[in-house]
């Protein structure tokens, strides 16, 4: 009798154990301005039947812990047991930035929850150890004006706006590069 019951009711290892048996890398499916990534809803279309199907439910929300204002994803198993993953937000108070930043959030608190791999996404270890030199300046808010410009006469205006200094910035450089490619495909 306790043998059917182990079997209608898997532990949360052995759950645990069945999805990563069957989880496959994911493709990346999106481009930025600085690469290219695997958006929510690829990771989430990817593996939520196979979480599902494994008797986790996942869910998101906003919390304090520790007095430190984050995102924590939750994948609840039907055992009782719960696997979390915290991530501390910036001090950004855009709304627009917040909720980049909690889609950001929820689509790597999945991945580190279930350790779900994307492909090429372990730039960090690509990166020279020891070179902790900081950059004069950085481009990243120059970048992303460019990249929100409604068009690319929009963003010519705003690059003659950007100093000497901004303007050859890897951020910046990318961006252009970026907004070139897209205007050469839509032409």
């Amino acid at each position: 009798m306790t043998e059917t019951i182990t079997k209608n009711k898997p532990t949360m290892f052995e759950s645990m154990l069945a999805i990563q048996k069957e989880l496959k890398t994911i493709t990346k499916n999106k481009k930025a301005f600085k690469g290219s990534y695997a958006t929510l809803e690829r990771i989430w279309e990817d593996t939520r039947k196979l979480i599902n199907d494994n008797n986790f439910v996942v869910y998101h929300k906003s919390v304090i812990r520790e007095g430190k204002n984050g995102l924590l994803t939750v994948a609840e198993h039907k055992t009782g047991g719960v696997l979390e993953s915290f991530v501390e937000y910036s001090n950004n108070t855009d709304p627009q930035e917040r909720g980049k930043e909690i889609t950001y959030f929820r689509r790597y608190n999945i991945n580190s929850i279930f350790n779900i791999i994307v492909e090429g996404e372990d730039n960090d270890a690509t990166k020279k150890i020891g070179d902790y030199s900081k950059k004069v300046v950085d481009g990243t808010l120059a970048a992303q004006k460019l990249m929100d410009a409604e068009n690319s006469e929009k963003a010519r205006e705003i690059y003659k706006t950007l100093s000497a200094e901004e303007r050859k910035t890897e951020e910046v450089i990318e961006a252009i590069k970026f907004i070139k490619e897209n205007e050469n495909s839509k032409s």
